[in-house]
């Protein structure tokens, strides 16, 4: 997609709605992936953000995806989520956060399935 964005093909408002799958690849807010891409999901009216990998040991790698998401109201803020959730070396500030941190993540924007509970037919 960089490449796609760079040369001009695909540009803001092309699409109405965006799915990202492995959405942890966009967890440093500098990187060239990250940097090409926020602008186009938040310049969606919907975006679904799809990744296989746990990340709330590392807080502030979520940033980038619920700065995608900020257009529906719930992060908007990054000064006040790395002051609640996050600690100077990037870790989870404390049990209390990340309880808070999850509560609000799984009522708002987060649905967690585990392999065991959806594979039941599967060996």
């Amino acid at each position: 997609a960089p490449n796609l964005i760079a040369s001009g093909v695909i540009q803001p408002g092309m699409f109405k709605c965006a799915i990202v799958d492995e959405s942890h690849m966009l967890k440093n807010k500098n990187t060239k992936r990250t940097k090409a891409i926020l602008p186009l999901l938040m310049a969606t009216t919907r975006c679904i953000l799809l990744s296989g990998t746990p990340a709330l040991s590392r807080p502030m790698e979520l940033w980038p995806q619920l700065s995608a998401l900020s257009q529906k109201g719930w992060w908007d803020d990054e000064a006040e989520y790395v002051r609640k959730y996050v600690r100077s070396d990037g870790e989870t500030a404390d049990g209390g956060s990340l309880a808070e941190l999850h509560t609000l993540l799984t009522s708002t924007v987060m649905i967690r399935r585990m392999k065991v509970d959806m594979l039941k037919n599967l060996p």
